[in-house]
């Protein structure tokens, strides 16, 4: 079986935003705010005939009303400013950046006490109130079954994914959009881009992908090696995994349209 890329979304950049210290305060812990604000790109463009629908909607309710959604150039997102004016340069988590964006709650587990805050996002609350569309894979560690699973699952329903690695001694969030399986149809490359690698261009790197057995639990760990220095062991912590909710769109419009 020849390798193949397989790609999770279909669009014509990679998406890419570069969360440099570019601010006199700095942003070097916003990585966060990066890997989410990409989500939000493809999500938008993955559903533009829903958003489109809806932006119809709501302009009829409040011709004012808009979504953050220009994205210039890697290094000018509406949506990342939008997290940044919001969050700061502070650390946090991809599951609660995109639950904020969808729906106005800055939590990694929505409940059904859970309000919306009133800055800045919830754009989609009408639509998935407290349901989330993300769901994390892992927990500080990602078993070899655990993340060839969630990636499989990625590819079959055509999701969008964000990835926590470990390294230099702490957590960081970037972006996989592709992946090769081997003749076993095991995960063996993926192809990422990194918000704080300080390139100004959109560029997708290729990282190896490789199992190792833990010594305590004997369980096989995952870790990715980047092609330009696989001397670097890097440990793959969790997946993210965003769904474009088409059946709650459905619902949705079924609901006004009745």
């Amino acid at each position: 079986m020849v390798n193949k890329c397989i790609t999770l979304f279909v669009s014509n950049r990679c998406n890419k935003l570069d969360a440099r210290d570019t601010s006199p305060t700095g942003d070097g812990k916003t990585c966060w705010e990066a890997s989410s604000s990409n989500l939000m790109h493809w999500w938008l463009n993955a559903n533009r005939s829903y958003v489109e629908r809806y932006l119809e909607y709501k302009r009829r309710l409040n011709p004012e009303f808009s979504i953050p959604s220009a994205y210039p150039d890697s290094k000018h997102s509406e949506i990342y400013q939008g997290f940044k004016n919001r969050f700061g340069n502070k650390s946090g988590y991809i599951v609660s950046g995109v639950n904020w964006f969808l729906s106005g709650i800055c939590n990694r587990v929505m409940y059904p006490q859970d309000v919306p805050e009133q800055e800045n996002a919830g754009f989609f609350f009408d639509v998935f109130g407290r349901n989330s569309l993300v769901k994390q894979y892992g927990n500080g560690y990602m078993t070899k079954e655990e993340f060839n699973n969630a990636i499989k699952l990625a590819k079959k329903q055509g999701m969008a994914v964000g990835l926590d690695i470990f390294i230099q001694g702490g957590g960081h969030a970037i972006n996989l959009w592709g992946a090769e399986f081997d003749e076993k149809g095991e995960v063996s490359t993926i192809y990422l881009v990194d918000n704080n690698d300080g390139n100004l261009g959109d560029w997708i790197y290729k990282a190896k992908i490789v199992y190792e057995q833990d010594a305590s639990s004997g369980a096989l760990f995952t870790y990715m090696k980047w092609v330009y220095n696989e001397d670097l062991k890097i440990k793959i912590m969790d997946l993210v995994l965003l769904d474009k909710g088409t059946s709650y769109w459905e619902s949705f419009f079924k609901n006004k349209n009745g």
